[in-house]
């Protein structure tokens, strides 16, 4: 995403930002799931904050201009 920013929008700077911001909450969700890979059930806590990081994650993409 990162990469192909300067030959999609050509004339707009790149937000470092915002993509070091949701670089750091997907590195937060692989570890999550890592710790929790050998688990038969993962809790429900573990469940809502993985799907709570992933939609925190889309919305940083969508709505952050």
């Amino acid at each position: 995403m990162v990469g192909m920013f300067s030959t999609v929008h050509p004339d707009e700077t790149l937000n470092h930002t915002k993509y070091g911001i949701k670089l750091l909450v997907l590195i937060v969700i692989l570890v999550i799931g890592y710790k929790n890979v050998k688990k038969i059930e993962l809790a429900k806590n573990t469940w809502l904050l993985l799907i709570g990081l992933t939609v925190t994650n889309i919305l940083i993409a969508s709505m952050w201009k």
